[in-house]
């Protein structure tokens, strides 16, 4: 802005000066005069009397002036727009075997001294345009690319390049377990070979898998009674199944219930044989185990309870059912004055139980006042949370109490203040 005033300024004093010579020079007495400010680039203006502003210009000595004035007030002419160079197309790469079967590969494409691209024939692989030197192969669980294809290509700069490369298909091994004639889920199976302690790979047995050629050692736990192995030697073209030949087992199921409500122990069972504990019998899921006598148990944190001599068959599938003798105890707060007080945790302690066992462990456990607790036959003592007396400034003393199978009863703890003890 500040040089169109400036020019303009200057232009003034040059018009002006320009018309005195002019007139000086004429014999006219009455020229038609202009003054010509202008630096919007507008020079092809008509004035009033149809002539045109640059014509006017180009005829005085502001010429100049004016032209330089109008390069420098136009707007700068708009750049050129580059043409965009795609620098990275779509790489489609499509395994197939000698017989025409799509297999998924893996591999990487490289060329010059730049890093090698990892591609594989599972989707889209972006990458420059050019020539590249490409290895691709079928991956093994062993995590080598088996017997990789090595071959040139070409990546168009445009558009999308596929590429199809025949592979060889690696040996394969899935895996059975069968209990008598029966097949069972079994459990994952884990590869080993001779010299080498750590496990090479693991699979589940329901699918195939690609594995380098040799000599395994195939090992699976699928429940205590059965650490299985099998040796398998796998040679190119090879596609096995081995068997893992269970020691017989059935799935056992067990339900232990209150003897007042019915209501289920939602506890793991367990099975134990000449005092010592063989398995454990999930709540949900049950437990496989070999037929013969047990001791079924349920394994409270206060009692342990005790069903002896529980027979289990051949048959595959069976449930145990045991019904539990069982009282309900409910643990009130009182305030010293005998107005119920809020609910809180209390200590319980086993003292004896009618039919059952004191487990060793069990020195006391919390639980929730205000609900109500099933508890075997016996006798116990409470406590109240050492937390909740410190507030009242007083103390909760220890109750003893007794418990009779069907009973539904409350037991009390009553605040004692400083002032009362």
């Amino acid at each position: 802005m500040k040089n169109y005033i400036y020019y303009s300024f200057v232009i003034a004093l040059i018009t002006l000066g320009c018309f005195s010579t002019y007139s000086l020079s004429q014999e006219s007495t009455s020229p038609s005069i202009y003054i010509i400010l202008d630096s919007s680039g507008s020079m092809w203006g008509e004035l009033p009397d149809k002539s045109r502003k640059v014509e006017i210009a180009s005829a005085s000595e502001l010429s100049e002036g004016l032209k330089k004035i109008e390069t420098e007030a136009a707007p700068p002419a708009p750049a050129s727009k580059k043409k965009e160079i795609k620098t990275h197309t779509a790489l489609f790469i499509k395994g197939v075997d000698s017989l025409g079967n799509s297999i998924r590969v893996e591999g990487t494409i490289s060329r010059d001294e730049e890093e090698p691209i990892g591609v594989t024939s599972n989707g889209r692989n972006v990458v420059k345009p050019g020539q590249y030197n490409m290895e691709v192969g079928v991956i093994t669980r062993n995590g080598n690319l088996y017997k990789p294809v090595k071959q040139p290509i070409t990546v168009a700069d445009s558009g999308e390049t596929t590429v199809e490369v025949v592979v060889e298909v690696p040996p394969s091994v899935r895996a059975k377990f069968l209990d008598g004639e029966k097949e069972q889920n079994g459990s994952l199976v884990y590869a080993y070979q001779e010299g080498i302690k750590k496990e090479l790979f693991r699979f589940r047995p329901q699918g195939q898998v690609y594995i380098d050629e040799g000599t395994y050692e195939f090992r699976s736990k699928p429940n205590a009674e059965n650490e299985l192995s099998v040796t398998e030697t796998f040679e190119a073209g090879d596609s096995k199944e081995i068997v893992f030949n269970m020691t017989h087992t059935v799935l056992v199921n067990a339900k232990m219930v209150s003897s007042r409500t019915g209501e289920q122990y939602r506890k793991n069972y367990e099975l134990w044989k000449d005092g010592k504990k063989e398995y454990m019998i999930h709540i949900s899921n049950g437990g496989r185990v070999l037929p013969g006598t047990y001791d079924l148990v349920l394994p409270e944190r206060l009692f342990w309870y005790t069903v002896e001599g529980v027979v289990i068959t051949d048959e595959d599938k069976q449930e145990i059912k045991a019904t539990v003798p069982t009282g309900y105890v409910t643990f009130i707060y009182e305030k010293e004055d005998g107005t119920r007080d809020k609910y809180d945790r209390v200590f319980v302690t086993t003292v004896s139980v009618d039919g059952g066992t004191v487990p060793k462990y069990a020195k006391g456990i919390y639980k929730n006042g205000g609900e109500k607790i099933p508890l075997l036959p016996g006798k116990y003592s409470v406590s109240g949370w050492q937390h909740k007396a410190s507030k009242e400034e007083g103390t909760y003393e220890e109750v003893e109490f007794e418990v009779k199978e069907g009973d539904d009863k409350k037991v009390v703890l009553r605040l004692n203040t400083k002032e009362n003890n």
